[in-house]
């Protein structure tokens, strides 16, 4: 298992409490002490926290973007003005897996 902070693109500068975790073909991304995000394969699946704050909401994004670019087109691409909205809808249709135990 591999713990990597997150960087800012723009200064490069480590982001605090933000990490992706790479542990063999699972990449997950963790804010603070919860784990939002898993990737596992092609089945992403998202944890309680996931539009837990701005903050959370702006990393994960990120990190879907750097790990999702499938499901990260399909937003971009989709009708709409608010992500977060979106991102409901994908898990609703269940392409974006959602568990409530995943903390």
């Amino acid at each position: 298992m591999k713990i990597i902070p997150m960087k800012n693109r723009l200064t490069g500068a480590t982001v605090p409490n933000q990490y992706t975790i790479r542990d063999g073909r699972k990449v997950s991304y963790q804010s603070y002490s919860s784990l939002i995000a898993t990737l596992d394969g092609d089945v992403l699946t998202l944890g309680r926290d996931w539009d837990r704050s701005a903050t959370t909401r702006k990393w994960l994004y990120r990190w879907m973007q750097d790990n999702t670019p499938r499901i990260w087109w399909e937003l971009e691409h989709q009708a709409g003005d608010v992500m977060s909205q979106k991102i409901q809808q994908l898990i609703d249709w269940g392409i974006i897996q959602y568990n409530a135990d995943m903390v």
